[in-house]
């Protein structure tokens, strides 16, 4: 994910912020979030299983705002092989979807 060749889309640099449980990586117009496999007292997120609900579940919270982050999805694969484009139905700025 470091390496800009990766990505179905230009890219002119690549920047990884790192948290206690999540990464997201800016890539200039697209940002990729992925949550690390981690169990604390606060949150599980040690299965994909659990990985993809709390990302469902914080694809919910966001559309009721209608212009938030786009639908966030437990990733296995790079981002050419499953990125997909939506637009938001509000403003209809578009977002990619993993």
């Amino acid at each position: 994910m470091r390496l800009k060749d990766a990505y179905p889309h230009p890219v002119s640099r690549v920047q990884v912020i790192e948290t206690h449980i999540a990464r997201v990586i800016l890539t200039g117009r697209f940002a990729y979030k992925i949550k690390k496999a981690v169990n604390f007292s606060f949150v599980d997120f040690s299965t994909l299983g659990k990985r993809k609900y709390f990302c469902d579940e914080q694809a919910r919270l966001n559309q009721r705002l209608g212009c938030g982050p786009g639908p966030l999805r437990p990733r296995t694969q790079a981002p050419a092989q499953n990125a997909r484009r939506i637009r938001c139905g509000r403003c209809r700025a578009r977002t990619t979807v993993h």
